[in-house]
């Protein structure tokens, strides 16, 4: 896997490194959701980690890999869902207090296409009160925290929480 680690390899170079047996999507999946722990904290990019249901799809996909039923190329690579897209069983909250009890009764259309490509859901991420906001500040969650700056720095755009969480490594992709 050479001397780069797994947080900054492209979504591209986890794909190969799955697919060629050198990466587990297990050991991938637990990877992030370490990172997750010890950085969401202080940068606030998650309002929901989803850890056991991120483990279940983590080895659903390592045991359609081992039977050679791969899914595509991104079969195994685990992913942030901003918290505007429903996952059936989870809350989707918009960032907003009103949809606190919101729990999806079946996943969106991206959410279900990324599932049937075989890619692993981390948790959803925080974002301006139902999409609309172009600062990333959200009142009621908490603002992200652009990880590039050691003081409060606003990551900018509705998507903040999905920024952080790709900027500082604890997603390769949202």
């Amino acid at each position: 896997m050479g001397d780069t680690p797994l947080h900054e390899q492209t979504i591209t170079e986890l794909s190969r490194l799955i697919r060629e047996g050198d990466l587990s999507p297990v050991d991938l999946t637990e990877y992030l959701l370490s990172r997750i722990d010890a950085l969401n904290g202080p940068l606030n990019a998650f309002n929901l980690v989803a850890v056991d249901r991120a483990m279940i799809e983590a080895e659903a996909a390592e045991t359609r890999l081992k039977a050679g039923h791969a899914l595509g190329p991104l079969h195994g690579v685990p992913y942030a869902v901003k918290d505007i897209f429903d996952i059936a069983g989870l809350p989707t909250t918009a960032g907003s207090r009103t949809l606190g009890d919101n729990v999806a009764t079946q996943d969106s259309t991206v959410t279900q296409r990324l599932h049937d490509a075989g890619m692993i859901a981390l948790g959803k991420t925080i974002t301006v009160e139902f999409a609309k906001g172009i600062a990333g500040i959200n009142h009621i969650q908490g603002t992200p925290h652009n990880p590039w700056h050691k003081e409060a720095h606003i990551p900018g755009g509705s998507s903040a929480g999905s920024a952080v969480a790709v900027a500082s490594g604890m997603a390769p992709m949202a």
